[in-house]
């Protein structure tokens, strides 16, 4: 049912909350910057079960371009 409401708001992403983190980087004058990797669609929205193999396997597959996208980022800091 969370899914599906998800899909009816127009939701295209849920991650891990960071929002802690963020409120506590601005309450010390922090700046950041908050990269996610999708590693997984939503159990029911395929035919694959989700396990911790499967987040692993995703990870591992994308690695490479999200270590680029982070040397990228920091070169231009």
């Amino acid at each position: 049912a969370e899914i599906i409401n998800m899909q009816n708001q127009g939701v295209d992403a849920v991650g891990m909350s960071t929002v802690p983190e963020i409120l506590m980087a601005h309450k010390l004058k922090i700046n950041i910057l908050g990269l996610a990797l999708m590693s997984n669609y939503a159990v029911g929205l395929t035919n694959e079960a989700l396990t911790h193999e499967i987040v692993l396997k995703n990870s591992i597959k994308h690695n490479q371009n999200f270590q680029l996208l982070l040397v990228k980022i920091i070169a231009k800091i």
